[in-house]
């Protein structure tokens, strides 16, 4: 009763098992170099426009806090205003 194939067999079976890994090996390391390259020339041809995107950004994020700025100073002036109006006519009272 035999128990497998002989040993020459076996060593055969490895060794095309470990090439076969190696060849996969290979073409993923491949495949991971060129999505890299790929990759990297996107991000390097994007980074100018991504500048620009956060300059515009944070320039409307300045011009929205001085209308902030703005309104507070418009309902300060009013209550002002509502104020004085009133001292005026308790005044006159």
């Amino acid at each position: 009763a035999s128990s497998g194939p002989a040993p020459a067999h076996r060593e055969t079976r490895s060794c095309a098992k470990y090439h076969a890994m190696a060849a996969e090996g290979a073409a993923a390391a491949a495949v991971a170099a060129g999505a890299f390259g790929y990759n990297r020339e996107n991000y390097l041809y994007d980074a100018e426009f991504r500048f620009e995107r956060f300059a515009a950004a944070r320039e409307y994020a300045n011009q929205q806090t001085d209308q902030y700025r703005e309104d507070i100073r418009a309902l300060a002036g009013l209550t002002v205003k509502k104020n004085t109006l009133w001292c005026v006519t308790c005044t006159l009272n």
